[in-house]
């Protein structure tokens, strides 16, 4: 396979990444969808850049939303553990 079809379109802007991801990563992805897609020409090249924008879009979220119901969830069992302790052992509650 040529070289060319890694080269990014230079006109499309690199898509911004958090401080917290990782550019090897991305790469990384970027080059396997090229490597299995095999894109020829600008065209293909940019429908390319554009689904690895939107693959990476994703696993983003899905990361986002994990970490929201991990603190949802902390915070939850948390206040559930205050209310029992609050309402002390008269309140019927019986300890495993």
């Amino acid at each position: 396979m040529a070289k060319d079809n890694f080269r990014r379109p230079t006109d499309l802007p690199l898509p911004p990444l958090l401080i917290s991801e990782s550019d090897e990563e991305f790469n990384a992805l970027r080059e396997a969808l090229y490597k299995e897609l095999r894109p020829n020409g600008i065209i293909e090249r940019m429908y390319v850049e554009e689904f690895v924008d939107l693959a990476w879009q994703i696993a983003r979220l899905k990361r986002c939303k994990a970490g929201v119901i991990n603190l949802a969830f902390h915070q939850a069992s948390k206040n559930i553990l205050w209310e029992l302790l609050e309402a002390g052992p008269e309140s019927g509650f019986v300890a495993v």
